[in-house]
Formats: structure tokens, sequence, C-alpha cells
């Protein structure tokens, strides 16, 4: 549209190629939503967080064992000494609750990683996909919660 403007165009009349971008993207708008992306349960979940979920990106352990990692951890009373009893070793990132949404998108895209091998778009779409999960759901609140409430 930028290179359509009367004022980069001053030799001719670029009204008609503009009309016909607009025309194309009112379509898509109306095709797709134009709010689809509101919909992102990372960015807005629906719920407070319950499911703990472990990163493999986070532990030193091959990404393919994720599975087994959360096992490890499934009865979510103290992740971090199930982790250590098992030897695993992690970042302080590898810890987080989702909620019931997200944890059923980031099962999937590991469940897809198996069947593509895809570590590195996976571990980079987890990034983002947890990261704003931890900045949303307050996901270290919660684990800094019951952290204190074992300490008692």
């Amino acid at each position: 549209m930028k290179l359509l403007h009367p004022d980069v165009n001053l030799d001719q009349d670029t009204t008609a190629e503009a009309a016909a971008i607009v025309a194309a993207y009112k379509h898509i708008l109306e095709v797709n939503g134009t709010e689809d992306w509101l919909d992102d349960v990372f960015e807005k979940p629906e719920t407070e967080p319950s499911e703990l979920f472990i990163n493999p990106f986070a532990c030193a352990i091959n990404p393919l064992d994720w599975r087994e990692l959360q096992a490890l951890t499934a009865d979510g009373s103290d992740p971090e000494a199930a982790l250590l009893k098992a030897g695993v070793s992690f970042t302080s990132s590898a810890i987080l609750w989702l909620t019931p949404a997200q944890l059923a998108i980031v099962e999937q895209d590991l469940a897809d990683m198996e069947l593509s091998m895809s570590f590195e778009i996976t571990a980079y779409v987890l990034a983002d996909r947890l990261g704003r999960a931890r900045f949303n759901n307050g996901s270290s609140q919660k684990l800094e919660a019951a952290e204190l409430q074992q300490s008692r």
C-alpha cells in the first residue's frame, strides 16, 4: 500500500491498484475473521493453571523422553525433588504450571515432534508458548506458593 500512495507515485494514478488491494484485504478478513489470535490460550488463559509440565528442552535429557519426564513428576507434590532423585539436571525454567488447554497444545507439539523429528522447531515453538504461559499464567507465583506450602 505504501508504494501505491500518491505521494510515492507522482507520475501515475494507482487508485485502481490500491482499491484492489483493499478489496482483497477485506475479503481475507471476512473469510478468516479478524480476531482469531485473541483466542490464543497462551495469551489469555481460559482458567487458572493446574497442570504440571516439565519442559524436556530445559532438562539434560533426550527430548523424545518427554513422556517419561512427565511421569516422573505425575503426583505434582515436589517436581524438583522427583527430577533430582531420577538424576535429571534441569534449569529453573523447566518446571511450570499450565492450563488444561495449554497442556493439550504443548503435548500435541511434542507428539508431532516425535513424528517429524523436528527438534529445533519444536524447541523454538515451545520456548515461545511456555514463555507466554509463564508470563500470563503467573506460573512462577504458583510454584513459589507450592514451595512455601511444602516448607511449612
